[in-house]
């Protein structure tokens, strides 16, 4: 859950311009 965690964590602090971290939260689920 820690690293699900950091993923949301990041992908609330990314914009939503970018893509990159949807890719990598696909990849860490």
């Amino acid at each position: 859950m820690n690293l699900e965690q950091r993923v949301y964590k990041k992908l609330l602090v990314v914009p939503k311009g970018q893509i990159t971290t949807y890719g990598e939260l696909a990849k860490a689920v």
